[in-house]
Parts: C-alpha cells; sequence; structure tokens
C-alpha cells in the first residue's frame, strides 16, 4: 500500500511566483508574514526594482494588464508590497492581508486517518497456529512429525483483518514530510473442521501490516523554474496556487529508498485555502500534463535502480463533491490521476488522488486515494475518522 500524499497526501512545491502551496485545514494555517513578498530571492536588486520584476512575473501569468508600472505611481501606500493586482491574487489563494510567509516558515501541520479497511483471505496453515495433541508416551520428536502431517492435510486459513493509516504531515511553502502508519485493529483466522486461536498468526499479520508504513519528503521547482511554468505556454499557465507542483520526491517503504525527480514537475495535490473563483480561473474543465519525465537520481530499490528512466502524465479534472461514504459533500473536488505505466507506484506515487474542499470554510474536507495495492486499493483519508 502506498499512500501519498495526501490526504493533505501531498508534495508542497518551492514558492515562485506561482504559490507552491498544500491543502491543510483553516485552523493549521499560520498567520503569513507581513515583510514577506514576492521580491523576497531577488537579492541583488533594490526593492523597488525586485518587486517590479516579481510584480510583472506574476502579472504575466495571470494576464493582468501591466501597461504601466505600479511602482512608478509614487507615493501610492497601496502599492508599497506590491500592486493591487498581485495582492488581491494572493488573497485569492487564501492569504488574507496579501502577503506571504517565509518560504521555510511551517504553514501547516495535520494528523488525518483513513476509514477502517477490512482485508479478507486465505493462507497457509503454519504448524505453530495448531494446537498440539495430547501427550502420548511416545519419544519426542514423533508429537511435533505429528502435528506437521495434521498440518499438511488441512485447508488453507480464512483470516480477517481490519487495518487503518494514520497520515502525519507537515510543510513549508518550500517542502513537506509525510510519514503512513499502517495499523491492525482487528484479526480472525479461521480454519474449516480444527479449532484455533481466533488470534492465531496476528503477529505474523501485524508484520505484514506494517511493512507499508511510508516516510516521504518533497519539494517543488526552483523560484525562477516556478515563474516560467506559470507564464509560458502549457498546462502549468497561469496556474498560482491552486495545484501543487512536485519537482523532486524521495519515498522509503519497507526498507527500500529512492529519489525522483520530475521533469517538468508534475501536480502533487490541490491546495485547499483558495476561492472558487480561483479554481475555476485556474484549472477551469481541467489539465493534461503530458511527456513528463521521471528520473532516479538514487535508489537502493532492485525495482527501480538509480538512471532509471520513465515517461508519463497526470490529468487534473474536476470530479462529484459528494462522497457519501463519510458525509461530505463539498463545492469543489479535483482528481488527479497519475499514469507512469507499471512503475507508478514505485516511484512513490498513487494512481489517483481526489481532494474534497469546502471553499467556504478554506478547509480539505477528504481524500480518496486509489492505491494500486491489490489488497488495500482505496483509501477513504479524513481528519475525525
Amino acid at each position: 500500500m502506498v499512500l501519498k500524499p495526501t490526504s493533505c497526501i501531498a508534495i508542497v512545491s518551492s514558492l515562485g511566483l506561482s504559490l507552491g502551496l498544500f491543502a491543510c485545514s483553516s485552523e493549521q494555517i499560520n498567520k503569513p508574514n507581513a515583510s514577506s513578498s514576492f521580491a523576497s530571492s531577488d537579492k541583488n536588486l533594490s526593492p523597488n526594482s525586485g518587486k517590479s520584476t516579481a510584480k510583472r512575473k506574476l502579472a504575466a501569468a495571470d494576464g493582468v494588464d501591466e501597461t504601466q508600472d505600479p511602482d512608478d505611481q509614487a507615493g501610492d501606500p497601496q502599492l508599497d508590497d506590491g500592486t493591487a493586482e498581485v495582492a488581491a491574487i494572493i488573497k485569492s489563494c487564501g492569504f488574507p492581508d496579501g502577503t506571504l510567509p517565509d518560504p521555510k516558515e511551517i504553514v501547516f501541520k495535520k494528523s488525518m486517518r483513513s476509514q477502517q479497511v477490512t482485508i479478507k483471505g486465505t493462507k497457509p496453515i503454519d504448524p505453530s497456529m495448531v494446537p498440539p495433541p495430547p501427550p502420548i508416551p511416545i519419544i519426542g520428536g514423533i508429537i511435533g512429525g505429528i502435528t506437521n502431517r495434521i498440518v499438511a492435510i488441512l485447508p488453507p486459513a480464512n483470516y480477517t483483518a481490519v487495518v487503518r493509516a494514520t497520515v502525519n504531515v507537515a510543510g513549508s511553502m518550500s517542502g513537506a514530510t509525510q510519514s503512513v502508519r499502517v495499523g491492525l485493529e482487528a484479526f480472525n483466522v479461521t480454519v474449516p473442521g480444527v479449532s484455533i486461536p481466533a488470534d492465531a498468526g496476528r503477529a505474523d499479520a501485524e508484520r505484514e501490516v506494517a511493512a507499508n508504513n511510508s516516510d516521504s519528503s518533497s519539494a517543488g521547482p526552483s523560484e525562477d523554474e516556478q515563474s516560467n511554468l506559470s507564464s509560458a505556454p502549457g498546462p502549468w499557465k497561469s496556474v498560482l496556487c491552486t495545484i501543487t507542483p512536485t519537482k523532486t520526491l524521495t519515498f522509503s517503504k519497507g526498507g527500500k529508498s529512492k529519489t525522483v525527480q520530475f521533469d517538468t514537475p508534475i501536480p502533487g495535490a490541490i491546495w485547499a485555502k483558495a476561492t472558487a473563483a480561483r479554481f475555476k480561473t485556474e484549472i477551469g474543465d481541467g489539465k493534461t500534463f503530458d511527456n513528463i519525465t521521471a528520473t532516479v537520481t538514487s535508489s537502493n530499490d532492485a525495482a527501480l535502480p538509480q538512471g532509471t528512466k520513465v515517461k508519463g502524465r497526470v490529468t487534473v479534472t474536476p470530479i462529484s463533491g459528494d462522497l457519501p461514504e463519510i458525509g461530505v459533500k463539498a463545492d469543489v473536488a479535483y482528481a488527479i490521476r497519475t499514469d507512469f505505466g507499471a512503475q507508478t507506484v514505485n516511484l512513490g506515487l498513487n494512481p489517483t488522488q481526489s481532494f474534497y474542499v469546502s471553499t467556504s470554510n478554506q478547509d480539505l474536507r477528504a481524500v480518496v486515494i486509489e492505491t494500486g495495492d491489490a489488497k488495500i486499493p482505496r483509501l477513504v483519508v479524513a481528519a475525525g475518522q
């Protein structure tokens, strides 16, 4: 089972002139730093020229009329931290005072849980699961042999396991970390015609479940690349904050780890703080990101060795906001579908993640994850589960 993000499962990008943001609840966003601005990285420029450069890039990405540079309008206090247009865009992305936090400031920290998932199946009988026969006065070793012969003729055991995943995420405007921990909440096993303890084999089941635990860290593109993406023709054009771009991903699971770089960046998540109008402007009827190259830059996973390159595509499409199984009715919902062929899951990605957002509350209501794992194919992750 692979979880990505997120449930707040996903990847936060670096702050460029597009906002690489992460979906989190409104109560978990910190107040933006009033000193932050789009010109924070223009270290070699004067304050005014830095703000002007940043404003022009953002304005170009959003199609704002920039025939007159507002920096030339001396004395207007509204323009001290950028144009009114830029401030309005920042506000529509969920920052009410029109400025941005420091890129390294933690802007969210959240724990979410999945619904319970029931797994049923069969497995061969282990001799330790079968009670030994009554003591008989024969030499040692015979009893064990009898037990093994009994096991050999028994049908497979039927088991039922109930599992639940907990996802912990934390992130800034320049990166994110995520841990997924899967726990066994109930276990039962039966063998037709044989009386065995109901929890026989539970220790093995717990080890199998724990093998699905994973950790990841991610980052977005550089500021210059982010600016180019949002202003040049292509699917990222004018996408300023509603979709999180992912440039690099480090993913670890079951003792195997790899780092992957995406060219061009892939959509990692939906930012839940944006307004409904911002979503409509940036995503509209959907986006398709084609011809992406995933390059494995380091790995100890034989299934995906260092140097591996895989081509893929990602789509972002609007879906119904109704999720009746947990009583969610969101006014904005999008599915991110990721296809790198047979290597999708090995790369640390989920085939599909669906994000359910309440724009009135600026809150991520739920995430539904199609994991690509046969035993746990679908997870519904939300707060309060």
